[in-house]
């Protein structure tokens, strides 16, 4: 798998996602990632989202001020030609990308957070997640979170099984930390989405692009440091409540 996110002036951004599978002497899909929906596959020639077989997944985005007011509406072939119109002045290479999209595979898709809330009445009923912190992709800790949340809720019940900690302190305890952390995720993760980062201004912005891959290559190019970067990127992603 791969990845890789650009962020251009104009208020614009591209990610280009490379998902390959591993298969068996028989070039069938192992039994791992996807690996189960290959009845299916076989059963239902053409279904769309086969991740048995390695794709190129391409995401164009930007703010909603800046694109057609019907965006919602607009599909297939529609969708492909603006991705083509908007991106004219882009590398060649990305541009011959573009141009082998399948229209069938181009879909709309409205990004949405959410804003902090005030604590509430502690019930039985609680929440983890999206159903409670849908964030934006803009730091990919959304995932994580949501583990996380089962991780600290489950130590709560356990401690309200055992004992420790009647039911509803414990789902109290598991609300408190959870709103602290996870929207602390939504909002970094928002704050890395937005067009009004001087990356996407029209004069600083190619000046804070070239600072950043100048710096992205010297970390690149030094063990120590791309270490540090790497570790940094993990205790993001690996936040523990002990």
């Amino acid at each position: 798998m791969g990845c890789r996110w650009s962020s251009l002036p104009g208020g614009t951004s591209c990610i280009v996602h490379v998902m390959e599978f591993g298969w068996d002497e028989n070039g069938k899909p192992k039994n791992t990632i996807g690996g189960s929906d290959a009845e299916l596959l076989a059963g239902w020639p053409g279904l769309q989202w086969d991740n048995t077989r390695d794709y190129v997944m391409v995401g164009f985005g930007t703010a909603a001020r800046l694109l057609p007011t019907n965006i919602m509406q607009m599909r297939g072939q529609e969708l492909k030609d603006l991705l083509v119109a908007r991106t004219s002045s882009w590398h060649p290479h990305l541009r011959e990308l573009f141009s082998v999209i399948d229209p069938g595979s181009c879909f709309p898709l409205n990004m949405r957070t959410t804003e902090r809330l005030p604590q509430w009445p502690t019930t039985n009923v609680t929440l983890i997640g999206d159903a409670i912190h849908t964030m934006t992709p803009g730091r990919g800790v959304g995932a994580n979170t949501a583990l996380r949340d089962a991780r600290l809720l489950c130590r709560m019940l356990v401690a309200a099984r055992d004992g420790e900690v009647k039911l509803l302190d414990g789902i109290r305890s598991y609300e408190t930390k959870m709103i602290d952390y996870a929207f602390d995720a939504v909002e970094k993760s928002l704050s890395g989405m937005t067009v009004d980062q001087p990356m996407f201004k029209p004069v600083i912005g190619p000046l804070a692009m070239a600072g950043m891959r100048t710096s992205m290559r010297v970390i690149n190019r030094v063990p120590a440091l791309k270490r540090k970067v790497a570790r940094s990127y993990a205790d993001v992603r690996d936040q523990d409540d002990d």
